[in-house]
């Protein structure tokens, strides 16, 4: 998990800050700062996990895996609030479709190097960052609705 902490350099450094103010700046009004807290802790858990176990990677660094999972957890609660999740809603639907996309890419790219960054992209990481971030959403989810029959 250590390992998340670390960076090929100060480009590197400077996506993972610059991705995590945007989460910060566009989902923070969703979290309270203990969610914030528990959200960033188990998304380095779960990434960790997930780069050990299910999609083994001999190295790993940078946060991008946690920050996807924020950034699908940011938005399903935001879709969640949302009074309307139809063409009102398309600024959510955007952002989804940039995701997807942007991992399209990334899968049809198999982990090329960026020089920009010095390295491989870790796209693993990514892939275990959203679905850590949808298996959180379907957690909460499962457990609001055992709330409202138990209610």
């Amino acid at each position: 998990m250590a390992t998340q902490f670390v960076h090929l350099g100060g480009v590197h450094l400077g996506l993972n800050l610059a991705a995590l103010f945007v989460l910060a700046w566009g989902f923070g009004g969703l979290f309270t700062p203990q969610h914030w807290l528990y959200a960033f802790v188990g998304g380095l858990g779960w990434v960790a996990f997930y780069v050990s176990w299910l999609e083994p990677l001999a190295w790993y660094c940078g946060l991008s895996g946690a920050m996807h999972m924020h950034f699908v957890v940011g938005l399903g609660l935001a879709f969640a609030r949302s009074q309307d999740r139809g063409l009102k809603a398309w600024p959510l639907w955007l952002m989804v479709a940039g995701l997807a996309a942007k991992l399209t890419i990334e899968w049809a790219s198999n982990a090329a190097t960026d020089p920009m960054l010095g390295g491989p992209v870790a796209i693993e990481a990514h892939r275990g960052g959203v679905t850590g971030g949808l298996l959180w959403l379907a957690g909460l989810w499962t457990l609001r609705r055992s709330w409202r029959a138990a209610a």
